[in-house]
Formats: C-alpha cells, sequence, structure tokens
C-alpha cells in the first residue's frame, strides 16, 4: 500500500517543500493559488512558501493568510496540511501502489482537484462523475483502487497521459515547464502485455532442474 511518507520523501516533492522555496518574494500575479481569495485578482497577492500557496493556507486557518504565516511555516507544518487537506481525504493509504498515489497527489497539488484523474480513470472503464472530488469510499477512490490493483502500471501511464496531453494545452508561457517537470517525474513506464510474452523451454527446464537439485540437498 501506498506510503505518505514515502511520498514526501519522493522527488520533486521533497524538494519543494524545503524553505529555500520562497515564491513570496515578488509572487506571480498570473498564479491564482498567489491569491488569499484563490483567484486572479481576488483578495491579496501573498504568494507561496514551501509549495505551499497562500490559497491553501487561507483555506486552512478560515482567513487571509499572511507573508508572515506562510514563512513561518516549517517542512513538519506543511507535511501535515498536505497529509490532512489531501493524502487522508482521498484515502491514498489505500491505494496498492506507491507511484500511482504519488502522481495523484501531484495532481491533487497542482490543480487544487482531481478531475483529470477522473478522467484517466474513466479511459480505463470507470464511469465516474467529473467533480474533481473524491474521498474514502467514494466511487472515484474505489475506482482508483480498483484499477490499480488491475494494472498499477497502465493506471499510472493513464494519469500521466492526461496530464500530458492539459499541459501541451496549457498556457504557452508555462507549457514547456510543465512538460519537463513530466517528463522529469513522472516519466511514461513500460507497460508489458503479459499474455504475449513467452519463456523459451530451456530456461523453464535449466529452473525446473535447479530447483529439484536444490531441493534434494
Amino acid at each position: 500500500m501506498a506510503i505518505f511518507d514515502e511520498y514526501m520523501l519522493s522527488q520533486p516533492r521533497y524538494d519543494l517543500t524545503q524553505s529555500s522555496n520562497d515564491a513570496t518574494i515578488n509572487p506571480r500575479s498570473d498564479d491564482a493559488g498567489n491569491w488569499t481569495g484563490c483567484a486572479y485578482g481576488r483578495g491579496n497577492l501573498v504568494g507561496t512558501y514551501r509549495d505551499w500557496s497562500a490559497c491553501a493556507e487561507t483555506s486552512y486557518l478560515r482567513r487571509n493568510a499572511t507573508v508572515s504565516d506562510l514563512r513561518a511555516l516549517t517542512f513538519n507544518d506543511v507535511k501535515q496540511r498536505i497529509k490532512t487537506t489531501a493524502w487522508d481525504r482521498i484515502g491514498l493509504d489505500s491505494v496498492p501502489d506507491q507511484d500511482v498515489a504519488n502522481i495523484v497527489m501531484h495532481v491533487k497539488l497542482h490543480f487544487g482537484n482531481i478531475s483529470n484523474v477522473q478522467r484517466a480513470l474513466n479511459e480505463l472503464g470507470e464511469n465516474l462523475t467529473i467533480d474533481g472530488l473524491a474521498g474514502v469510499g467514494s466511487n472515484t477512490t474505489n475506482a482508483l483502487i480498483r484499477q490499480t490493483r488491475k494494472n498499477p502500471i497502465k493506471t499510472f501511464n493513464a494519469i500521466r497521459d492526461r496530464l500530458s496531453v492539459v499541459y501541451s494545452n496549457s498556457n504557452p508561457v508555462y507549457s514547456n515547464g510543465f512538460m519537463r517537470y513530466l517528463n522529469t517525474y513522472f516519466p511514461r513506464k513500460m507497460e508489458v502485455n503479459m499474455a504475449s510474452v513467452t519463456i523459451p523451454v530451456a530456461l523453464v527446464a535449466g529452473i525446473t532442474t535447479w530447483f529439484l537439485y536444490y531441493k534434494k540437498k
């Protein structure tokens, strides 16, 4: 099963959550997450710190976050926030593959919802409502668990391919960077059709002989 601590130690999550990742200095105004109102021009332009945005902190505190609020956050503070607001709510402890859980978290933290995960699961044969929501015992989380058990590599690639389409069609200012990020940290996995894989008879015979020999010993 997927483990939250392993996600937090994975790349790029571990590096992104360090204090050196300070985007409260001259924050981009065209990034909705940098605004306390979670939309361009709404609320105060505060920025992002340790990859935790003014939007996310405002929602967490239930009041407008400030630069001081963000800069006071430790690694463990952000870790706890990510766990309670994303990982636990989706129910990723029950997903039987770490890489699938990690890429779902990337989608959740990047977009604020998991609509693209739902679209990917529908491409695998599910029939989910595209509402961006998921929770323990929900149709979306159950579908994610089901498809991952069936084929974790195919599930990972379906989500990854959906992101590739979204990133390729995003604002040209960001699309190249998004694609580099995707290719570096979430490279597509090789899918193998086990039904088409054949093992040479000589190899099978050799393995059988080796097993019988050492069993006698």
